[in-house]
Order: C-alpha cells, then sequence, then structure tokens
C-alpha cells in the first residue's frame, strides 16, 4: 500500500513540476557561455544609441565587430544558434519600462543576459512576468514575456545581451506585439 502511494506522490510531484516548468520565465542556463570571451571594452568611447528608455549599442557580427571586439565577435561567429547581439547601458538607479519584445524577435528566439561592468554585486536584475534573477552570471529568459532590466547600483551598468534560436524544448513565445524597427544604426 505504501508503495503505490509513493507512486502516487511521485506522479502528483512530476506533473506539478511539469506544469510549472512549462508556464515558466526559463531562468536557467540555457545559453552556453563560457565559451565567449569578453574584450577589455571601454564602454566610454562606445557611441550607444536611444533604446527604449535606456540606450544600446548593437553587435553586429560582421567586419566593423570584429575590429572593435575581436574576441567576443570571434567567440560569437564560432557558435551556430547566435542570431544577435547587443551592448544595453543602464544608468545608475533606473528600472527600465516593463515591455514585452515584438513577436519576430522574441517568439522563436531566447534572451540570455551578462552583466559586463563590476557593479555592486545584486545590483543588476531582470524582471520577467513576476520573477527576478540577479544578473550574476549568464541568465536566459524568454523575451516575448513582459520583461524589465534594473540597476539598483550607485553607477551605470552595462549588459551583453545574446538571441539564440530557441532550442526545440521550448515552446515558441506568444508575443503578439507588432513588429518594431530598432533604431540601432
Amino acid at each position: 500500500m505504501y508503495f503505490e502511494l509513493a507512486i502516487i506522490v511521485a506522479i502528483i510531484v512530476i506533473l506539478i513540476l511539469f506544469k510549472k516548468r512549462e508556464g515558466a520565465n526559463y531562468f536557467e542556463e540555457i545559453f552556453d557561455g563560457k565559451s565567449i570571451e569578453i574584450d577589455n571594452i571601454n564602454f566610454d568611447d562606445l557611441s550607444f544609441t536611444p533604446y527604449r528608455d535606456v540606450s544600446a549599442y548593437p553587435v553586429y557580427l560582421n567586419k566593423q565587430c570584429s575590429t572593435k571586439f575581436p574576441k567576443l565577435c570571434a567567440s560569437l561567429q564560432k557558435m551556430t544558434d547566435v542570431t544577435f547581439a547587443m551592448l544595453i547601458k543602464i544608468p545608475a538607479d533606473t528600472v527600465m519600462d516593463k515591455y514585452r519584445e515584438s513577436a519576430d524577435i522574441s517568439n522563436n528566439y531566447i534572451r540570455n543576459a551578462k552583466l559586463l561592468t563590476n557593479n555592486t554585486p545584486d545590483s543588476c536584475h531582470i524582471w520577467v512576468s513576476g520573477e527576478t534573477a540577479h544578473l550574476n552570471g549568464w541568465v536566459s529568459f524568454d523575451h516575448s514575456k513582459k520583461h524589465t532590466y534594473m540597476n539598483k547600483d550607485e553607477k551605470e551598468c552595462v549588459i551583453l545581451v545574446v538571441d539564440i534560436v530557441r532550442p526545440d524544448r521550448i515552446p515558441p513565445g506568444k508575443s503578439q506585439e507588432p513588429n518594431i524597427k530598432m533604431n540601432l544604426i
């Protein structure tokens, strides 16, 4: 009798975990960013452009990129699932407005973010649909859901954002936001 009860409890736990996983924001290491080499970048030398309510610097995987960020570009170019990368600069003590990426950008991709600047530990976060994760290492999340970046530090932070093709095990995103033209050039 105890054996049957244990099996029933195990099945219920598995079903609950599966259901929870289905709606999760995927704060895990989907993206193997360990092989990415980061150059010693002087962020003051980069011309960031307005992006939403912060500023961004696109990291296009082209000849210009390999000149400015040779290590970063070389390592990103070796990864077949990388579709886009950019740097986001968030001013001190700033919470970006919550937003959802457009369907063409987010439904078939997973966003990965990593803090590049030496900010106070746990001061920079990502919030996705009610869940928060510290940007202390690579954080993967579903950017088809409403999300925002937060910088609670006294100095600005710079985050590397890398989009990858959404793995088969993760259902497509459900963003219905219209396509936007990002003014990053």
